[in-house]
């Protein structure tokens, strides 16, 4: 058995379990490649519902998302979150860092 095979679902269970003893709305600001830790089909399918922020710079006319700037406005929003106690996902709009600011769809642009 690998270390993956018995780690993955007491994780999952454990975020799950945390989450819905929450609100069930799950805020994910972190990279792609840790989501191999968790069972996610099964986060999404029992969690009631899961944010993913995104974050892109307008240049010559098209939007990129570099991952410096992604990584970075991770970390601001996580600091956003802690600093202003924020428990309504509405608040989450709020929040800008660096010229980025809040467009729609849980996307924030800095043009």
């Amino acid at each position: 058995m690998k270390v993956s095979e018995f780690w993955r679902p007491l994780l999952t269970d454990a975020l799950i379990e945390s989450v819905n003893a929450d609100d069930g709305i799950l805020i994910y600001l972190d990279t792609e490649e840790f989501r191999q830790l968790f069972d996610w089909k099964r986060v999404v399918k029992e969690v009631r519902g899961i944010i993913e922020p995104s974050f892109h710079v307008l240049k010559n006319g098209k939007y990129t998302t570099p991952s410096v700037w992604a990584k970075t406005c991770r970390g601001a929003m996580t600091r956003f979150i802690i600093e202003n106690r924020a428990s309504e996902v509405a608040k989450l709009r709020e929040f800008s860092y660096e010229g980025f600011k809040y467009q729609k769809d849980w996307t924030f642009v800095r043009e």
